[in-house]
């Protein structure tokens, strides 16, 4: 799922008039519910309850990025294969 697409997809409905303008709020947040619902059902298929567990699990590798720039911008972050670096 692509939250930005459907949240994008959401804007371009209300200016072509076919939301209107009364439900819109009622859109967002509608929205915004089957996001996070979609999100929960992620995380506790992968053993994650809680978003703050998730940012700190590590539950990722970095693959194709070199060594400094992980540990500058992925403090943590495994990475056992080296790749390119914020020069390419």
């Amino acid at each position: 799922m692509n939250p930005y697409l459907a949240i994008e997809t959401l804007e371009d409905l209300r200016s072509a008039a076919f939301c209107p303008r009364a439900e819109c709020g009622r859109c967002d947040s509608t929205l915004y519910q089957a996001i996070n619902k979609g999100l929960l059902k992620t995380f506790s298929k992968m053993g994650i309850s809680t978003l703050q567990s998730y940012r700190g699990a590590q539950v990722f590798e970095a693959i194709g990025l070199n060594k400094d720039l992980v540990d500058a911008y992925f403090a943590g972050t495994t990475s056992r294969l080296e790749g390119i670096g914020l020069d390419v």
